[in-house]
């Protein structure tokens, strides 16, 4: 399986239309066009919206990409499911086409929009995280075929999909693909694209894990002292950071230069990565810091760095971070930007939850030290 930029500048910018008059000053207010007219000059006057026709954006469905990438077998489709209803009057004709495959590609998820009908977006929250009755009923159903069962996820926020994860045989997060959508889901179901996505957000295993995130205090993602919850695990279905890929990575060779640093200064961290597996693919390594012990609980770890490296089957480079020891600046009681003094722990791997590597490296100074602006970036290279 695989959160956006203020204005450039912080400033606001004027703007300009097509006519290049900038907007009317305070001194040169102008009436508004009544609804249905068009200020002069504009390029909608007298506007044919006939001819905007051939202009009109074709988006091909996965239906129409699996039949053009291969033309020579035959697909059979039902609908199935509605995206937001109860209905599971469509299910049995879907089970009868299923039943005459070799394999199901079983699409489900929601709609992104701003309209009534979208179940996913701005002003179209929800009280549950799970896929509506409907395509759970209908992905029950398919599942008990015993056919092969690919899932293609598309949707626009996290799902709680529990029982999708333990029945499907694989399942694609396709999010909101965009118009070329459906020819990148067929190149990646069939190999020609080798996935290598990872999770910018946490996957709960139900709407009761919310608010869930993998950079939390020592106290926190736990039920009670029992740490779960009565009835079921308190660990993400899918942590920050995951996804996978065709191919398997292995972690090696894990070197900290100069692990005794002082505020202004870099430690170096360099691993190695190689491709272990069979085909070609890109891995996102991933490195994670935590200050064990502060005069504020800090987090159990924060995402630092990341690279992202392509290799061939076989191949192997290095991953260097040169990591300001600023980072791990924070705010303390009194709200001064303070560097402190201890053991900071470094976790290197494949997600949040799947760490390869680890050691550690030690912060020297007073145990207050004023750090002038926070930092960062870290800088990395791919050797």
């Amino acid at each position: 399986m695989r959160h956006r930029p203020p204005c450039p500048g912080g400033r606001a910018g004027s703007l300009r239309g097509r006519t290049g008059g900038a907007l009317p000053g305070a001194d040169e207010r102008r009436p508004a066009p009544a609804r249905g007219q068009h200020p002069e000059g504009s390029v909608f006057a007298n506007l044919d919206p006939n001819t905007l026709a051939a202009d009109k954006v074709k988006v091909p469905s996965l239906l129409n990409a699996l039949e053009k990438f291969l033309p020579t077998t035959k697909f059979v489709y039902a609908k199935g499911a509605d995206l937001n209803s109860d209905d599971v009057s469509n299910i049995p004709s879907a089970v009868k086409v299923a039943g005459e495959a070799d394999a199901v590609i079983l699409v489900l998820g929601e709609r992104s929009g701003l309209a009534a009908e979208c179940t996913c977006g701005e002003t179209r929250d929800s009280a549950d995280l799970a896929l509506a009755k409907g395509q759970m009923e209908l992905a029950k159903a398919i599942f008990a075929t015993g056919k092969p069962v690919g899932v293609v996820l598309i949707n626009g926020r996290p799902l709680a999909i529990g029982d999708l994860v333990e029945k499907a045989d694989a399942i694609l997060e396709a999010w909101v693909p965009g118009e070329e959508g459906g020819q990148a889901i067929v190149q990646t179901l069939f190999g020609q694209n080798n996935p290598g996505g990872k999770l910018c957000i946490t996957f709960p295993r139900s709407v009761g894990q919310v608010p869930i995130f993998y950079n939390h205090k020592p106290s926190g993602s736990k039920s009670n002292w029992f740490i779960n919850y009565v009835n079921e695990s308190v660990k993400p279905l899918f942590a920050f950071g995951h996804g996978l890929s065709y191919t398997q990575f292995t972690y090696s060779d894990l070197a900290i230069k100069n692990p005794s640093v002082t505020v202004g200064e870099s430690v170096q961290i360099s691993l190695k990565v190689r491709n272990s597996g069979k085909v070609a693919g890109d891995e996102v390594v991933q490195l994670y810091l935590q200050d064990e012990i502060g005069s504020l609980p800090r987090p159990v770890k924060e995402l630092k760095g990341f690279a992202r490296v392509s290799l061939k089957p076989g191949e192997e480079k290095t991953i260097q971070f040169d990591v300001p020891v600023n980072l791990m600046a924070f705010y303390d009681r009194n709200l001064n930007l303070v560097l402190e003094a201890g053991k900071i722990k470094v976790y290197v791997g494949s997600s949040s939850e799947d760490i390869r590597l680890s050691g550690e490296f030690n912060i020297n100074g007073a145990p207050k030290m004023p750090v002038k602006q926070r930092e960062y970036a870290c800088p990395v290279q791919v050797l």
